[in-house]
């Protein structure tokens, strides 16, 4: 089972970028996660972001929060830019809804819905790579969307305009916090058992 971290969790400094788009960023970072081995990504080589090509083949699980499903999508080919200098800030998109049943996870027109604007966030967000989706929680009565970014006013900007346009049928949240490791996303990825050992 996998603990995921609380999206609200930590000191944290408001940087209200409209009345239905509050952007939280804590003060403080994640500690480095022992699954990195003691290697800083700074000492790897990295491919040039600008001309970087994403693999957009996705892994799908399931797993659960408060004994509630939830399922996991993550592209786990970006692991050659996991913790990439230029992508620090990881950017969490939130969809809350109510759920269709007692399981927490939402109804079939709704999910519609959702999988609309996470192709527009996609085709807004990661043009020229400035922000890459890493991967996606559907549970407990939320959408996560996480993303590493570059330029994290650069990314609301676009996130405002997405908004603006009418894609999203609720009003999206949106928190930024430094993970220059990619934390989060190495984390994920090492509870799926991609490469078939077991998670450290």
């Amino acid at each position: 089972m996998m603990s995921w971290p609380s999206c609200n969790a930590g000191e944290r400094i408001n940087d209200s970028v409209s009345d239905d788009f509050p952007v939280t960023i804590p003060v403080f970072a994640l500690s480095i996660a022992s699954f990195l081995k003691g290697t800083s990504p700074m000492s790897q080589d990295f491919p040039d972001l600008e001309s970087y090509q994403i693999d957009d083949s996705w892994a799908v699980a399931h797993s659960s929060i408060r004994n509630l499903p939830v399922i996991v999508r993550l592209r786990p080919k970006l692991i050659d830019i996991a913790g990439h200098p230029q992508l620090s800030h990881r950017i969490r998109v939130i969809w809350k809804y109510q759920p269709d049943s007692e399981f927490g996870l939402p109804a079939t027109e709704e999910m519609t819905s959702m999988d609309v604007c996470e192709n527009a966030l996609i085709e807004s967000l990661e043009k020229d790579n400035q922000t890459i989706m890493t991967h996606i929680l559907t549970g407990d009565s939320m959408r996560q969307w996480i993303f590493y970014s570059s330029d994290v006013q650069g990314a609301v900007e676009r996130l405002r305009e997405i908004i603006d346009s009418g894609v999203s049928q609720t009003v999206l949240e949106a928190t930024a916090q430094e993970d220059s490791q990619w934390e989060e996303y190495l984390e994920t990825r090492n509870s799926l058992n991609l490469d078939g050992t077991p998670p450290s």
